[in-house]
Formats: structure tokens, sequence, C-alpha cells
């Protein structure tokens, strides 16, 4: 594929399918490993695209070094990148763009950590989509914003958020995506000992899971069942959802 991509940039192509082709080449690279080969493809690609006002293209080349850097552990990098994309965004009016480089902007101080920057971030990343009318990344925002509620023990605002996530998924027709939602509602509970809401949560996760082939968010709701009576000492309710779950995962 690599050698494909690179006759393709040999070839008379106009300006935007090279951007792209560096940046495919970049992608290619990355799950390689080779990051300094994936790194030089994506700055290429953004040279082209600054030079012919492909602003788009600008914006996630951006996004997409960043997320290079993060998955290199070089927070500091990602970081820098991110805040690039999000001002070229804002430059242009790029909302789409300017949601993604939000949302990876908040999971990357996530994942270092600090979990409170991340949730401003978080508020950035919903009002941007809100705007925009993207309403599914909406709803996700409001589900990764609760987590980390959750994480920051404010169960109360994880709770409105979650809610907030569901309304929107039902709103949408998107089954699918409920059902971690509701998990992370059982999940609360369980916290809080509130053992027959949880179970409630993660009985209801696990026909969400069922009816639209979810076997991962299946696998979760099985464990979380059998967690639950595992803590209320339920032993023999427990061990056939925790033999399911292996049977799952």
């Amino acid at each position: 594929d690599i050698e494909r991509l690179k006759k393709t940039l040999a070839g008379n192509f106009h300006d935007s399918l090279k951007c792209k082709t560096h940046y495919s080449l970049a992608k290619l690279y990355t799950d390689a490993q080779d990051s300094a080969n994936a790194v030089n493809n994506y700055f290429k690609g953004i040279e082209i695209a600054r030079a012919k006002k492909l602003h788009k293209l600008v914006a996630s080349g951006y996004k997409e070094v960043g997320f290079l850097y993060e998955l290199m552990n070089e927070n500091l990098q990602a970081l820098a990148f991110y805040r690039q994309a999000i001002n070229y965004s804002k430059e242009y009016g790029l909302l789409p763009e300017l949601g993604k480089a939000y949302k990876n902007t908040a999971f990357a101080y996530g994942n270092m950590g600090k979990l409170s920057t991340a949730v401003v971030y978080d508020d950035s990343t919903i009002a941007v989509y809100a705007r925009a009318g993207i309403l599914i990344e909406k709803a996700n925002g409001l589900n990764n914003q609760g987590l980390r509620y959750h994480y920051l023990n404010k169960n109360e605002l994880a709770m409105t958020n979650y809610q907030k996530a569901l309304d929107l998924y039902e709103k949408l027709g998107e089954e699918k995506k409920k059902a971690n939602t509701v998990l992370n509602i059982g999940q609360i509970h369980l916290q809080q000992k509130n053992y027959d809401m949880a179970l409630d949560f993660f009985l209801r996760a696990k026909d969400i899971a069922t009816r639209t082939s979810n076997l991962q968010s299946l696998a979760l709701a099985e464990n979380n069942i059998g967690v639950t009576y595992f803590d209320q000492k339920k032993f023999a309710q427990a061990i056939p959802h925790f033999e399911k779950t292996q049977e799952l995962s």
C-alpha cells in the first residue's frame, strides 16, 4: 500500500488528492510504528494544503499530527498541535474540525490525569457540535464528560450528562450507543451500593446490546451483573454471568 501511494504522489494529480495521499501514507507509517516518516508525510500534506488554501485539510492535518504525538506519549507536543487545529478551525469557521480538535484535547488531558481541564474542553466540544448541528457527536461529548465527572466523584453532574446523552441517542435512533451510557449509569449506582438500581440498568444495557449485536457492551453488561451479585455475596447468581463474560471476551 505504501508503494502504491508513493506512485500516486508521482502522478499529475490535483493538490487535494496529493495532500490526502500524504495523510494516508502517514497513517500507514503510523501503523508500521515509523513515526518519523509519519510526521514527515503529515507535514508535507499540511504544506500543500496551506499553500492551496485547503483549510479543512490543514485543520485535520494538525489534529492528526497531535494524535500521532499522543500515541507516542509526547503529550505536550500533542496538545500544541491540537491547539494549532483549534486556532486554525476558529479562524476559518470550520465547526466540525473545531469539535474534533476540542474532543481530542479533552481526551489528551484526561489521559494525563488532568480531568478538571478535560471537562472544560468537553464543554467546548459539546457547544461546538451543538452549533454545528452534529447531534450524535454532541451526545458522545455529553457521555464522555459524564465519565470524567464520575471519575471526579461528581456523580450528580455525571448523571445529568448521561441522561442528556441518552435523550439525544433516543431522539437520533442510536440504540447501539445507548448501551454504554446505560452501563455508565449502572456503574454509579453500583459504586453507591444501590444494587437494585444498578442491576436494573445493567439488565437494560444487556437487552439493548443483545438487540443491537453490540458484543463489547454485552460482555460488559454480563460482567457488571456478575459483580453486582458478587458484591451482595450472591455467588451462585454471579458465576453464570462471569462465565458468559468469558465466552464473549
